[in-house]
């Protein structure tokens, strides 16, 4: 695993990993062990018990993607409030 640091729309640091062979990014987040981290799926094996919490970037979309937006609590752009995530995903543990 390699990373590299870049600098988000706010201003903070973004730490992202990836395979040092291919190049795909596996995950991002805060440099700050205790803050959030983003996997990606694409490059996980077994995805079949993931499931989604939110849609976020859907301004930059792809046309033919279809979103249910009466599902799933879509965004724009990256969320304000990165802890509405967290309590979908709780509340859906709960109710699921």
């Amino acid at each position: 695993m390699r990373s590299w640091d870049t600098r988000g729309e706010e201003g903070d640091m973004q730490r992202c990993h990836f395979c040092p062979n291919c190049g795909t990014r596996f995950m991002h987040g805060s440099n700050i062990p205790w803050q959030s981290l983003s996997i990606k799926a694409g490059p996980l094996d077994d995805t079949r018990n993931l499931q989604p919490t939110a849609h976020i970037w859907l301004q930059s979309a792809q046309s033919w993607l279809a979103i249910d937006r009466e599902r799933y609590l879509c965004f724009e752009s990256e969320p304000e409030d990165k802890a509405v995530l967290a309590k979908q995903q709780a509340h859906e543990s709960d109710h699921g």
